[in-house]
């Protein structure tokens, strides 16, 4: 059995977390567009032993001068090039079944999962987002259908993974069966048939590790089947240790092995070196917000939350949410919001107020990801760093060995594969 320890995952993506993060820092906003920029994040993610980067994708591009292109290259590509030139560090992948083909995506994450000697895992995504579904000539289907293909999805693509297991130990030398086991799959269901088998091999340290972020109950479905890394959002710590709990039940109830999920809470560090400069970095963040009476407003409408029934300022009962099935913001956020009002008894504005963010000084904050890490309200956290690479410079230099010294987290990689690393069973559906 596993040593019980904390994980921790970097995103990645362009110039931070923050809108304007690309006018900000190092200045120059062409830098998003540079392999070095990344290669830089993720040498300094390396130097602080992050078991895995996160690319998170939407293929469209907003051009609004204060929000920065987020996605600029795609996540399969820009990933090969990272593990290509930075070593030891995992890499997670966002790709969606809405607009993806199995055999495709299952050849191309299977193919940088070998080169990068198994190093890789997919953030598998059933995609909302209307912009997107425009650029691939369609609509967005039902959230239901949505699901639906995304299950189907990930059975093909596991069939795939599986279908040709490669004779490793014998690859040198003579061998009447030089190709080992090969298994077409011959799959016909209601979105695809695929044939196979995949021209991958699987490798002896299994396939690549999935990610699944769905907080609906079709997204729970999907992540209870597949889900090794169920990326979560930080609520509240009761809401954590219920999800964490749910979410290991529903695994072990489809048959999977212990310790086959592990359960990812995002954060956004803000780090001071004093409690003055942690006041000073929370003004900052909180004046590039939108205004309080807009915020209020528009969280009325992702919450479902009528505002001539309530007053915003009294504490919210569950009776005063309606949330929509079909929503462009994930529904795992919004039933986190639901969770952080209730657990702590906010109001509308103060839900409005509440940061998603984790202030406070180097030991303030490792002492909050501990104290959520002890309960087991989290496995562990995705970074989402304000700008980078300076605040990530910041959490590893100042935070990461405050973790290390304190037994949570290790001070060097000991496992050469992002499966082996997290602990994660090498058959993961059983």
């Amino acid at each position: 059995m596993r040593k019980r320890r904390m994980y921790l995952v970097s995103w990645l993506n362009s110039s931070g977390v923050l809108p304007n993060s690309w006018n900000e820092g190092r200045g120059n906003r062409a830098r998003i567009f540079d392999l070095e920029n990344y290669i830089r994040s993720a040498e300094i993610a390396r130097r602080g032993r992050i078991d895995a980067f996160f690319l998170a994708d939407q293929p469209q591009l907003t051009p609004n001068p204060k929000v920065r292109p987020e996605y600029p290259f795609d996540p399969i590509v820009l990933a090969a090039a990272i593990t290509g030139r930075v070593p030891d560090i995992g890499g997670i992948v966002t790709a969606s079944t809405s607009f993806s083909l199995p055999y495709t995506l299952a050849r191309q994450i299977a193919s940088v999962n070998l080169l990068s000697g198994g190093r890789i895992g997919w953030n598998a995504v059933a995609t909302a987002n209307p912009a997107v579904a425009a650029n691939y000539g369609a609509a967005i289907a039902t959230h239901d259908n949505r699901y639906e293909r995304a299950e189907e999805f990930l059975e093909v693509v596991h069939g795939l993974w599986n279908s040709w297991k490669f004779p490793w130990d014998e690859a040198i030398g003579p061998n009447p069966n030089p190709f080992g086991e090969v298994m077409p799959i011959n799959h016909e269901g209601k979105y695809f048939k695929v044939a196979g088998p995949l021209n991958v091999p699987l490798p002896p340290y299994g396939p690549p590790v999935v990610v699944q972020a769905g907080g609906s109950d079709q997204g729970k479905r999907l992540a209870s089947r597949f889900g090794e890394i169920i990326y979560a959002f930080l609520g509240s710590k009761p809401a954590g240790r219920r999800f964490v709990a749910e979410a290991r039940a529903a695994a072990r109830a489809q048959g999977r092995p212990e310790g086959s999920t592990l359960v990812l809470p995002s954060f956004l560090p803000l780090i001071g070196s004093t409690e003055a400069e942690v006041k000073r970095l929370v003004a900052e963040y909180e004046a590039g917000l939108d205004p309080v009476e807009q915020r209020i407003e528009a969280l009325s409408k992702q919450l479902g939350i009528d505002l001539e029934r309530i007053n915003v300022d009294q504490v919210l009962q569950e009776k005063d949410f309606n949330l929509p099935k079909e929503s462009a913001t994930p529904i795992g956020i919004l039933k986190s919001m639901v969770d952080v009002a209730l657990d702590e008894k906010l109001s509308l504005r103060q839900l409005a107020l509440r940061m998603r963010a984790i202030a406070g000084t180097p030991d303030q904050v490792a002492d909050r990801l501990i104290d959520w890490w002890q309960d087991e309200a989290a496995d562990g956290f995705v970074i989402n760093a304000p700008l980078l690479p300076d605040a990530l410079e910041i959490f590893v230099d100042q935070v990461v060995p405050i973790l290390q010294s304190r037994g949570v987290f290790p001070r060097s990689y000991t496992e050469s594969t992002l499966r082996e690393r997290l602990g994660l069973p090498r058959n993961p559906l059983g």
